[in-house]
């Protein structure tokens, strides 16, 4: 058992037992798939933001806004996919004595904005293409 197994015993007040380092590894595995979300997230504020300055600009219907979307879109598909996998590994390792409890795995939430970001950065597309049909035609 390395030295901080037994701080993350200490920190979870869990009691040794042969399960406590496969729990151990599992959270383990969850911390570093917690790390693998960060620059998902950090593309979905960004483009967010993005966005949000063409509006301030009183023109959101730009074909960037809807590059924009789809790029949030599979980021999300990303993050419920990595929340998935957490869930499965909470699940594999997680014991009566020693339940490991965590709001992951399947949201039908999480898969419902990502359809519904994929349909919005449709229809942002459709709104450009309008527009730019629009002006060339006066």
């Amino acid at each position: 058992m390395s030295p901080n197994a037994q701080w993350i015993m200490a920190a979870f007040k869990l009691s040794p037992s042969p399960d406590t380092d496969r729990l151990i590894m599992g959270m383990r595995a969850v911390a570093v798939l917690g790390l693998a979300a960060i620059p998902l997230h950090y593309i979905v504020l960004k483009r967010l933001l993005a966005i949000v300055a063409t509006v301030r600009a009183g023109d959101p219907f730009v074909a960037e806004n809807a590059d924009r979307l789809q790029a949030i879109a599979w980021a999300l598909v990303a993050l419920n996919a990595l929340s998935i996998v957490i869930g499965v590994i909470a699940k594999a390792v997680s014991t009566p004595a020693h339940p490991l409890r965590l709001d992951a795995g399947l949201s039908i939430n999480g898969w419902l904005a990502v359809l519904l970001t994929f349909l919005l950065a449709r229809v942002f597309a459709e709104g450009t293409h309008m527009r730019d049909d629009l002006e060339g035609t006066v």
